[in-house]
């Protein structure tokens, strides 16, 4: 549970955790944690003549991240490269695959469709939305940054 967590965090720089707690996860056998320190995302919307637009989502997530073990230690610069990468990868993949069942649901929770309406009105007029929206291709690519390694 989290008490274990927080346990293994203990003496760990309070500065990272901004009162949430923390995310946690394996790579390599390395069991580590994670804050999130901040999130920006944005639709880019490529309009197709005579065809559905494709919609691209980019999310920049940067966080603190710590390896976790007997004593909490700093990650060293070649495996955050690395658990950037994974964690970029394995994140984009999720959200791909949570969009593909909003879309089958019919539910457009992430608002889409608004930002269509409001900054691409020629295009939203092309759309019947109820139906466009379940074949729209969106492709969400998430960028993971960690903002703590060894030489800080």
């Amino acid at each position: 549970g989290n008490g274990n967590i927080k346990q293994k965090l203990r003496g760990y720089s309070s500065k990272f955790d901004y009162g949430r707690l923390p995310r946690t996860g394996h790579l390599e056998n390395t069991e580590y944690a994670f804050f999130t320190k901040n999130i920006h995302s944005k639709f880019i919307i490529h309009p197709k003549l005579n065809d559905l637009p494709v919609i691209d989502i980019q999310v920049k997530l940067k966080i603190y991240a710590t390896e976790l073990g007997e004593e909490v230690n700093s990650l060293k610069t070649d495996f955050v490269n690395k658990m950037e990468k994974e964690l970029s990868a394995y994140l984009s993949d999720e959200a791909k695959d949570t969009i593909k069942r909003l879309q089958e649901s019919g539910s457009d929770i992430l608002g889409i469709g608004k930002e269509l309406k409001a900054f691409h009105p020629v295009v939203w007029k092309t759309l019947d939305w109820r139906k466009d929206y379940q074949r729209v291709l969106i492709q969400p690519k998430i960028d993971v940054q960690i903002m703590n390694t060894e030489t800080e």
